[in-house]
């Protein structure tokens, strides 16, 4: 069998009989399927170990490798073994067996050594011996041999204070080197020393079975009785120690008288403080010198020869090792005075010189003698004693009773000064003794065990619960004592006690399936050792751990599971706990809990149907709820209750509370107060017995009476309503504002039709409640141009209906056409067609149209043809647009715009069109020069052959010039052509016919080195004159119509032919005006004036005036004369001139500038610093002027006038300047005002904005600062109005016009429609013709009336019928609507009817949807008024007025109508004592209902109960709607295959359906039986029911696979009478309170039950509290039980004694509430306390000898008193076979006479049950009452006398050697009443005393009478006899005993020995013995002196012995030893001559 390695090796052998230890080990493989062990301890039977029977069998171990079984009877001898059957949930694998043990309980027996040898050289000893006898296993050599676990040996001496082995020389050494031969045994000691044999040295051998048991045996070395022997020699001189006088601490001195023999040892220690003595009786010199040494350095011991050993010469007398010197003629010296040291040891020293000796017939010389003693150790100190311990290891505790350890520390003596010589002990001795308390010798007199450190105390009989000291007593060399003594060693053979108390795991059920927590306090005692740790598992059986293996916890009592490890608990299983609690003494018990389920969910959910069967979802009723449930299931445990409640959510009660109900699954609930409109929800919750719920709620249900409430239906998909679509097959269309109050919207249909009513487009078809629909496919197309309407129609889910159209939609499918494409304006800012100079501004123009449907917006973008870096946004315009100005540009030099235009319908069909390209170019061409040879050194090869040349007129063709230039350039747009004019002055225009000659830009040109070169011919007016000069001025026009700088050029002409010359330039010229205008002059720049001074002639009539006109359109074809004052742009400026006609001095050229009015010419337009200032223009008479990109002046300052200056020269030195009026740039549209808004104004006068109109003809617009105009920018208003914002669909744009100081105007003459949102735009135009438009926040037409709602009564959520106030009234309200507009205020009056206001006048309440007022009168008691309410809306229109359904007035509350009082009990058979058979009982069985006959505790009321495995019911008969109370007791069944810690019950009577709970059962599974704590177990269960009928019938069922026991049913009436307070507020008494505990006091149950009634309102509900006061809530704050009478508290914390009050509140409709009082019920948790209960009425008795029984106890309830009390009899504690139970005489005592049924012996217990008046019982028992009648029996009785022997040999039957003491034993009484005690009495001669002595009191069978003071030689008679209970004696038993007190006299000394060959010897000792008594012999013989290697031990009653097999060669040795009857001895040792 393994054993764990951290338990003890396994053992072969003990020594204990009554314990067995156990260890094992699970096989790995079998790990996780050993849940429990079985345990049988077996015997073997047979001798080959074939055949084992069992002795003691454990069932169901749990499995923690460790198992201790005691309280056994083991066999001395036996052979035993350990079974071992590891088991699982279905069964035991097979056993395993241990390899056994036997059983030795005594030490083994020695026999003798054999031989022994000392070696002085080898210093060691050879010894042999045969092998100790373990006699309880005699005949087994082997076994025997097994047994034995090894062998001791040391030395000892004989001593005056030793033990019995001697004094031990040497620590005990392992003999080792054993040499076995059969039975003999040969070893070799080695010894430290050569031995001295002073004196006898026997050699001591320890023989220590396997048990730990041992034996000694000795043998001297030397024969120490043979006076001969020559190996043993006194010592020269004796170390003496006279007697001790301990009264004056003083040694008196010694004497030997000459020539005689010292007779003491030689001692070794002394007690002396100052004196010494000594002797050397062998030494006859006569004088003597002698001397005191003492030195540490001195190595000289008792039996221990030393080499260096000391003499009286050693020491000087003067030396420091000198104590004393002096001189003596006597054999002896008492040294006095001396100063001795504790621990020192001293030497005594003698010189003798030689010396002759005269004798009468010879001399003898006596030699010198210097020599000293061994010395003597100075011992004055008691040893120290060590600790002395009882038990295995550390323990104080164990199991067996028959054996004790008992080890000790050594104690400490004169050894710890190191002196003690080779005794390696300052102690002689040990002895032990055992006592029942420290000192006490009681159990064990003191037993010499010698010189030992550990003894195993056999042979006893301890008793289990008491606990044993071990006095150990130590004896020093000088008689000095220590004791010590054990801490307690306490005998525990019994393991913990397991208690009732019950494991307990946080509930009935186990609610985590991961981890268990257990509590286990209280649950194990151990009264003997303690429980010292604690061990759980878990398993599917009770003591299993197949879940959770044993978990060691330790002292703790509350432990978890591991967290971190899910246990993986299964829903539904049982599981135990099991619990292990292990003693001091290493004894386990264990403890399993009922099972409990594992439950951690709560049932799985139903449903829950509103109405019946069959869900609805709405219903007509306003006052009452049905509600049906189902499909809730409880798969693990059960159901226990159901529960509901009303609310408008799910999971609320905000409509009636929370209502238990049982195990009902349809109710209803009435007197409610529902509301139309409002869902009502009913909440369901199933809560299962673990007090897991689950909760379902219904969908709900809705009351209504009344349609839906129309919405708004618009036509289309979008927001918005649609009024045309483009799709002929599909129909969409959306809507809101459907809705209905109360029951919502079930569904919708829509159709489409052409007219009212119709279906002829689309029919009705039926939808969800989606708010959209859509239809495609339609088939045949809609028609074109018609007007369609969509109607919707809303159904409730009551099934009513609204319905509601749309204002109808036309399809049309054409998108808009194209009047204009898009295109921008050219007008403005531009020269060229679709080019523009303006950088910072773009008007784009288009038009589109369409005759179907209007058009509904544009969206406009502009972007380039590379979309680079402009910063624009696409602009969604009205549908009226036909223009857009975008300003505020940063348009891009030769980039190319675009313009997009999208144009939508209101079929949001569109059309989109693109502009043309549209170029930007704001920079005039860059000037050029002539393309003329030049003289440079490099040849620029400007030149072009034939050109820079004049041809004179040939044939038809004409004079012209050919001309060739380069250098013009315009980067962004390009050159498009150039102009050239040719005169004979500067600027001239004459040979040109005074108009400049176009040459386009070529793309084909002559190249030179410095560009390219353009090439033409221009025609000139006449021939040219050889060496004519000419004026050329050339300039570039580039792609955007602007003007380049104008190149001018001198040439003269040189001919070449007739017909033509070249024209050479003229480098070198003269200034052509005063202000140096030349053609030389490097570009920009002039030549040296002309010494002429300038005229300026400006407003000379002589010269012909100039006009300058500001332009915006720069084509040079724009009528003149059309001056502007504003531009849009602020880059560009621009003006035409014209000269007057009139023969005034013509203009012969141009120049122009710009700049700010007022300011010098050029200013803010160009940097006057290098800017070019004048431009020349020749003859031109417009110009173009675009500022700078960059620069200060990159732009026009803003509402600045900028001017045109025109300078025009009528000669070289004339000129005058013109400038035009001037203009600003306004480059921006107006501003608008952030805080100013468009306002529609119901007429002109009005100053608010109106939102909502009932006109429909007029509506006034204004915009007063709406546009801020500081600066008079604006040039007029436009007013417009459409049916969108910025629409203009109503009234087009221009229709409405004002100047800026107009800032309202009035539209009239409208046609506008209901519904329809209009919006009014005002636009502003500023001078430049830019605008800005805002639109109003529009205007509803409203002519429709506000929609009524529903007025409620009261200020709540809901509408109330009943208030309590009387000179208040409430109202609410809601639902009301306005779809055109909103509801703008309420009016609400208060009236005695609908619609009246005699109660409360009208008036307006504003918008809020509640209102209340304070009445001055007070309304009557039950009057119901009614409020009316009427919703004005935004247009003013008003609803029809609504009223409620009115509210009565209710001020009274309700009021109780019962006091409790109950009937008889109308079940018959309540406890079930009848027959339950069917038909002849009134209960019917469904199931098996079987009652169980019991008594006592089992029942709760007579002799059976119902043990019910089904259901049982009886019908009663009833009054109908009276109230009964139904009360019945309860508790678990005791057996049961699976004994579960919860179950339950369930109970149903009319309207009452319930489940309730089995209460936790007391203590563990493992408990057995009931106990006088089970009373508690019945509980109580009380409820409440109103009877349906004549007759009602009650039901019990049991749940799960247990049963229930059931006992005591009662039905009772009860009985109530009205009582009526006027204030409202009841007395106390009114309601019923009953309290009770259940079994194992963690329930504790608080029940009520009262009556109200209301004859105004109806009683809505009842909350109860409980408190420890009047109206406390202490214990339970106030809760709901909805309309129930009755309520019920589980699991309070009760403080006992205290009291409990309920208090009752009950609410009417009108919230008037009525408080009433419980009377005070006190709490009794505690049933009534019996004490002092005792059988007989005056002292308790035990036993007695009548028949008439009686009883008496005490009885009390502080509480709430004693009720009554009954008594049964019975042969067990609790049972009643004898007396069932019966009313007691009295509270306190009764009497019974029970003739006939018992008989002697028998014992009776009185069992007493008493009842308070809370219902709780307790029950007492009497210890029990035993009837005597007859003697005890003395038939098989006997008396023998222990003789108890004060030799090693046993005395004989009655005979004994001690005089003053007597041991007996008896055995054989018989009494089945039980003996009391025996009486004992000694007889004899000389008249002694024959008195009769008490013994045996306590159960002992033996005695010793001692101080008796007997004679010798006289025969005495002892007698016993038995005193059984009832004092009567049995017949006594006698015998004899003979006292021999001396021993045998030695009358002779001569033994004959005859030789007789070869090896017989024949003895004979006649006449040396004499004896009183018989005598027997024992004879050894042996070759040495004392030895018996011949012959031990052999007994003869002769006085002659033969004897074969001797050596006649050898000398023998015979010992005789005579020993007579009383054991007492003489011996003889004789040496046989050979």
């Amino acid at each position: 069998m393994a054993f764990p390695a951290s338990c003890a090796d396994d053992i072969d052998f003990q020594a204990s009989t009554t314990t067995v230890h156990s260890f094992w080990s699970v096989p790995e493989p079998m790990e996780d399927f050993v849940s429990y062990v079985r345990w049988t301890l077996e015997r073997e039977q047979s001798a080959r170990g074939t055949t084992w029977e069992a002795v003691r069998t454990i069932q169901d171990a749990p499995n923690t490798g460790f198992l201790v079984a005691t309280e056994l009877h083991l066999s001395p001898g036996g052979h035993y073994r350990s079974a071992l059957q590891f088991c699982h949930q279905d069964g035991c694998f097979r056993p395993t067996v241990s390899d056994g043990f036997w059983v030795t309980a005594e030490p083994p027996v020695p026999t003798e050594i054999n031989s022994l040898i000392y070696d002085d050289a080898n210093m060691s000893l050879a010894f042999s011996w045969n092998e100790f006898v373990t006699t309880e296993l005699a005949g087994n050599e082997s076994l025997q041999t097994m047994a034995m676990g090894g062998y001791e040996w040391t030395l000892s001496v004989p001593g005056k204070e030793s033990s019995t082995l001697g004094t031990i020389l040497y620590p005990w050494q392992p003999v080792v080197d054993l040499r076995k031969s059969e039975q003999t045994i040969t070893a070799t000691a080695a010894l430290p020393n050569p031995l001295e044999f002073s004196t006898c040295i026997k050699l001591l051998l320890r023989g220590k079975n396997k048990a730990g048991l041992y034996s000694v045996m000795s043998r001297e070395i030397h024969d120490c009785n043979d006076p001969g022997s020559v190996n043993i020699r006194d010592p020269v001189i004796f170390d003496a120690v006279a007697d001790f006088n301990s009264t004056v601490s003083e040694t008196s001195g010694i004497s030997l008288s000459t020539n005689h023999f010292w007779t003491v040892h030689d001692e070794d220690f002394t007690r002396s403080r100052d004196t010494l003595a000594a002797a050397w009786p062998s030494l006859r010199h006569g004088d003597y010198y002698w001397k005191v040494l003492s030195a540490d350095s001195i190595e000289r011991w008792s039996y221990h020869r030393h080499g260096n050993g000391i003499n009286y010469h050693s020491f000087r007398c003067d030396e420091p090792e000198t104590l004393r010197c002096g001189k003596t003629k006597l054999n002896f010296v008492n040294v006095r005075g001396l100063d001795l040291q504790n621990g020192q040891r001293y030497f005594v020293c003698v010189f003798a010189e030689e010396t002759t000796l005269e004798f009468e017939k010879f001399q003898q010389v006596a030699p010198e003698v210097s020599v000293c003693s061994n010395g003597v150790l100075v011992d004055r100190k008691t040893p120290v004693a060590g600790d002395v311990h009882a038990g295995w290891g550390n323990k104080n505790f164990q199991t067996s009773t028959t054996v004790l350890p008992i080890v000790w520390e050594s104690f400490r003596d004169v050894e710890v000064h190191g002196n003690t010589g080779h005794q390696h002990s300052g102690v002689v001795k040990y002895e032990y003794a055992i006592g029942t308390s420290p000192g006490l010798v009681d159990v064990r007199q003191f037993v010499d065990v010698g010189l030992t450190n550990h003894v195993v105390a056999h042979g006893l009989l301890l008793q289990s619960g008491h606990t044993y000291y071990v006095t150990l007593r130590a004896t020093d060399h000088v008689a000095l004592q220590a004791t010590a003594t054990s801490a307690g060693l306490t005998i525990d053979t019994t393991p913990p006690s397991v208690t009732n108390t019950r494991i307990d795991v946080g509930g009935r059920y186990l609610g985590s399936r991961d981890v268990v927590s257990v509590n286990r306090d209280g649950l194990f005692f151990d009264l003997e050792s303690g429980v010292r740790e604690y061990a759980w598992c878990i398993g599917s059986q009770p003591g299993h751990d197949d879940v959770m293996p044993y978990d060691d916890v330790g002292p703790e009592e509350q432990a978890s599971s591991d967290p971190s490890t899910s246990l993986g608990l299964l829903e539904g299983h049982t599981y135990f706990v099991t619990i292990k609690a292990t003693n001091r003494a290493d004894l386990a018990a264990i403890a399993s809990s009922w099972g409990f389920v594992m439950e951690a969910s709560p049932p799985l959910p139903g449903f829950v149907h509103d109405g019946g069967q069959q869900d609805i979802d709405y219903q007509h009723d306003l006052s009452t709820i049905f509600v049906t449930w189902g499909g809730f299931r409880e798969p693990h445990t059960d159901i226990a209750e159901y529960s509901w409640m009303v609310g408008t959510c799910s999971g609320c009660d905000d409509v009636m509370e929370v209502q238990h109900v049982g195990l009902m699954t349809d109710t209803s609930a009435t007197d409610l107060n529902l509301q139309p409109g409002v869902k009502y929800i009913v909440t369901v919750t199933a809560c299962n017995t673990a007090d897991l719920c689950t909760t379902v709620s219904s969908d709900g249900v809705v009351p209504d009476t009344s349609p839906p409430l129309a919405g708004l239906v618009l036509d289309g998909n979008s927001d918005g309503d649609i009024q045309y679509q483009a799709s002929r097959t599909t129909i969409r269309a959306h809507w809101f504002n459907f809705h209905d109050p109360h029951t919502g919207l079930s569904h919708y249909e829509w159709r489409v039709r052409t007219s009212a009513g119709a279906e002829d487009i689309l029919p009705s078809t039926g939808l969800h409640l989606s708010e959209q629909a859509f239809a495609s496919g339609i088939d045949p197309p809609l028609p074109l141009g018609v007007p369609l309407f969509v109607t919707i129609r809303a159904y409730n889910k009551a099934g009513l209906w609204v319905e509601r159209s749309s204002d109808g939609f036309t399809v049309d499918n054409t998108p808009p056409s194209t009047v204009i494409n898009p295109t921008f304006d050219c007008t403005l800012g531009s020269a060229v067609p679709d080019t523009q100079v303006w950088r910072d501004t773009l008007r784009a123009i288009w038009d589109f149209a369409d005759q179907e449907s209007p058009l509904l917006y544009h969206v406009v973008s502009l972007y380039t043809h590379h979309q680079s870096d402009l910063v624009t946004e696409s602009v969604r315009l009205p549908g009226d647009a036909d223009g857009h100005a975008f300003s505020n540009l940063t348009l891009h030099d030769g980039d190319t715009y675009y313009v997009k235009v999208t144009a939508c319908n209101a079929a949001m069909l569109c059309t989109t069109r693109e502009s043309p390209g549209h170029m930007m170019d704001s920079t005039p061409p860059t000037v050029g020069t002539f393309a003329v040879a030049t003289d440079h050194v490099t040849a620029l090869g400007r030149d072009v052959d034939g050109h820079m040349t004049y041809w004179q007129t040939i044939g038809p063709t004409g004079p012209h010039l050919r001309l060739a230039w380069l250098g013009f350039a315009d980067p962004h747009s390009g050159i498009d052509h150039y102009l050239v004019t040719v005169g004979t002055f500067y600027s001239g225009t004459d040979l040109t016919q005074d108009v400049p000659v176009r040459v386009n830009h070529s793309g084909s040109f002559e190249s030179s080195g410095e560009g390219h070169v353009q090439l033409g011919t221009v025609p000139v007016s006449r021939d040219l004159v050889p060496g004519e000069r000419i004026y050329i001025s050339l300039w570039a026009v580039n792609m955007v119509g602007l003007n380049g700088d104008v190149a001018h050029a001198t040439f003269e002409t040189v001919p070449s032919n007739p017909t033509s010359g070249i024209l050479d330039l003229v480098r070198r010229c003269e200034a052509q005006s005063c202000q140096g205008h030349c053609t030389c002059a490097p570009s920009n720049q002039k030549c040296q004036p002309l010494n002429a001074a300038c005229n300026d002639v400006t407003g000379n009539s002589q010269y012909t005036p100039v006009e300058v006109f500001d332009t915006l359109d720069l084509h040079t074809s724009a009528p003149p004369g059309q001056d502007v004052n504003f531009t849009r742009s602020s880059t560009s400026l621009a003006a035409t001139w014209r000269a007057e006609q009139g023969g005034r001095i013509p203009v012969q050229r141009y120049e122009w500038s710009a700049g700010l009015a007022g300011e010098a010419v050029g200013s803010h337009v160009f940097d006057t610093s290098r800017d070019r200032i004048w431009h020349d223009v020749g003859s031109r008479t417009s110009a173009v002027l675009t500022l700078r990109r960059e620069g200060a002046y990159a732009s026009l300052e803003p509402r600045v006038t900028y001017v045109w200056y025109v300078r025009a020269w009528y000669s070289q030195n004339d000129f005058a300047i013109f400038t035009s009026d001037g203009v600003k740039s306004l480059p921006l549209p107006p501003q608008v005002s952030s805080s100013r808004k468009v306002y529609d104004l119901e007429n002109i006068l009005s100053n608010r904005d109106k939102d909502f109109t009932t006109s429909q003809t007029m509506i006034a617009v204004s915009w007063n600062s709406v546009f801020p105009d500081p600066f008079g920018e604006i040039n007029n208003y436009q007013v417009a109005m459409g049916t969108s914002s910025g629409a203009s669909d109503v009234i087009a744009w221009g229709m409405v016009t004002t100047t800026p100081d107009v800032t309202r105007t009035s539209l009239d003459n409208l046609s506008l429609q209901t519904g329809v949102t209009y919006y009014s735009s005002v636009r502003a135009t500023n001078h430049a013709g830019l605008h800005t438009t805002v639109t109003s926040d529009g205007f509803k037409v409203d002519t429709i009336a506000p929609t009524a709602g529903t007025v409620y009564d009261g200020l709540g959520l809901h509408d109330a019928d009943y208030q309590n106030d009387s000179l208040t009234v409430w109202a609410t309200w809601h639902g009301f609507s306005d779809l055109e507009s909103y509801i703008h205020h309420y009016v609400w009056c208060a009236g005695s009817s609908p619609g009246a206001e005699d109660i409360l006048p009208c008036r307006d309440v504003g918008v809020q949807n509640s209102a209340s007022d304070k009445l001055t009168q007070a309304l009557i008691s039950g009057t119901k008024y009614y409020s009316t309410v009427t919703a004005v809306d935004a247009a003013g229109l008003r609803s029809s007025p609504v009223s409620s359904n009115g509210i009565t007035v209710d001020s009274t509350p309700p009021v109780p109508v019962e006091k409790l009082n109950f009937g008889p009990n109308l079940v018959n058979n309540p406890s079930f004592e009848q027959n339950l058979e069917a038909g002849s009982s009134s209960w019917n069985v469904s199931g098996t209902a079987d009652a169980v006959a019991a008594s006592g505790f089992a029942t709760k009321d007579g002799q059976q109960y119902l043990h019910l495995h089904g259901s049982i019911l009886q019908r009663v008969p009833t009054h109908p709607d009276q109230k009964y109370q139904l009360i019945f007791h309860a508790r678990h069944v005791e057996k049961v295959s699976l004994p579960l810690q919860s179950q339950e019950g369930k109970v149903s009577a009319p309207g009452l359906h319930k489940t309730f709970k089995l209460y936790q059962r007391f203590g563990t599974f493992d408990s057995s039986g009931l106990n006088s704590e089970a009373a508690q177990n019945w509980h109580q269960h009380i409820y409440y029911f109103t009877a349906a009928g004549s007759e009602s019938e009650i039901t019990f069922s049991s749940v799960g696979r247990a049963g229930m026991a059931l006992d005591q049913v009662s039905v009772r009436l009860v009985n109530v009478r009205t009582q009526r307070d006027s204030d409202g507020e009841c007395v106390s008494g009114l309601v019923h309170v009953h309290t009770s505990t259940a079994a194992d006091w963690h329930v504790r149950v608080v029940q009520a039950s009262w009556g109200m009634e209301d004859l105004e309102s109806p009683i809505v509900k009842y909350e109860w509290a409980i408190g420890t006061v009047k109206g406390g809530t202490q214990l339970q704050g106030f809760k709901s039980v909805g309309r129930s009478t009755s309520a019920r508290n589980e699991g309070l914390h009760l403080q006992h004694g205290s009291s409990v009050h309920v208090t009752v509140v009950a609410t009417n409709a009108a919230e008037l509430r009525t408080v009433v009082y419980s009377e005070p019920a006190v709490v009794d948790l505690t049933p009534p306390v019996i004490s002092n209960i005792q059988d007989g009425v005056e002292g308790d008795i035990s036993y007695q000898t009548t028949e008439t029984f009686a009883a008496s106890w005490e009885v009390t309830d502080k509480e709430s008193g004693v009720s009554w009390c009954e008594w049964a009899q019975g042969l067990s504690p609790g049972s009643a076979e004898i007396s069932h139970f019966q009313p007691t005489d009295s509270l306190s005592s009764s009497s019974k006479k029970l003739t006939g049924l018992i008989h002697h012996g028998q014992t009776v217990y009185t069992t007493v049950r008493c009842h308070n008046q809370a219902g709780l019982e307790s029950q007492a028992v009497t210890d029990g009452l035993t009837l005597v009648t007859s003697p005890p029996d003395s038939t098989a009785a006997a008396l023998r006398v222990a003789s108890p022997s004060q030799t090693p040999f046993p005395a004989e039957d009655r005979y004994q050697s001690a005089a003053e003491q007597l041991r007996f034993s008896w055995e054989g009484f018989s009494d089945e009443a039980g003996i009391d005690y025996y009486e004992i009495s000694i007889s004899g001669p000389n008249n002694y005393a024959h008195t009769w002595l008490s013994a045996g009191g306590n159960g002992e069978t033996s005695a010793m009478l001692s101080g008796l003071g007997l004679e010798s030689h006289q025969t005495y008679s002892v007698f016993c006899r038995a005193v059984n209970m009832g004092g009567l004696v049995s017949n006594a038993v006698w015998t004899n005993v003979t006292i021999e007190t001396e021993q045998p006299q030695v009358i002779g000394f001569s033994v004959v020995s005859k030789w007789q060959p070869p090896d017989i010897l024949h003895l004979d000792w006649t006449g040396n013995f004499f004896s009183q008594s018989a005598l027997v012999y024992e004879v050894s013989l042996g070759t040495v002196r004392g030895g018996s290697d011949v012959m031990q031990w052999m007994e003869t009653t002769k006085t002659t012995m033969t004897v074969t097999g001797v050596d006649h060669s050898r000398a023998h040795y015979v010992i005789i030893t005579a020993v007579n009857r009383a054991g007492l001895y003489v011996s003889q040792v004789h040496r046989l001559a050979v």
